[in-house]
């Protein structure tokens, strides 16, 4: 699978740096069984900005693919702009 521009994908749907400050989302993810493997996956279903609770429109491909990272913290996959 090609790798998703996560970015390129915020610059078009109108999202900006916030100040020039980096921002976070939050990736809402499920788990599902690849037909062809038979092994389960995690895919994103969306995300949410914390910062003004908007939902974010992403691809539903797994997180890695996305160039998010799993914050031990937060528990939650998270992407960072």
């Amino acid at each position: 699978m090609a790798k998703v521009n996560m970015f390129l994908l915020l610059k078009e749907a109108g999202y900006k740096k916030d100040n020039g400050l980096y921002f976070i989302i939050i990736l809402i993810t499920y788990s599902e069984i690849n037909k062809r493997t038979r092994k389960k996956e995690l895919i994103v279903s969306h995300g949410v900005n914390p910062k003004t609770n908007q939902t974010v429109i992403l691809p539903n491909v797994s997180p890695i693919e996305l160039g998010a990272k799993y914050d031990d913290k937060l528990c939650e996959w998270i992407l960072i702009n």
